[in-house]
């Protein structure tokens, strides 16, 4: 495994604490499985002819936005926090 350094936002920083507190996992754990379910769809939306996707400031947090369906994205946060 390699170590990579990252600065977060202090915001961010305290979504990955309340995240890793609130699921049992480490915070180092929390932000790879934040990588691990992300990064594939982020590749996908890149690659894909849509809509480039553009960052937005949402509640002091930097998000993408584009057009894949917001129901499509909360029900893969749902599915990931019960395990599936």
């Amino acid at each position: 495994m390699t170590t990579y350094p990252l600065g977060l936002p202090d915001e961010l920083l305290e979504a990955v604490k309340r995240t890793a507190k609130e699921t049992g996992l480490s915070q180092a754990d929390a932000m790879r499985q934040a990588l691990k379910f992300g990064l594939p769809q982020v590749r996908e939306r890149l690659e894909a002819e849509r809509e480039p996707l553009k960052l937005v400031n949402k509640g002091g947090f930097l998000m993408l936005e584009g057009d894949l369906p917001r129901e499509e994205i909360l029900e893969a946060i749902r599915a990931d926090r019960q395990g599936k």
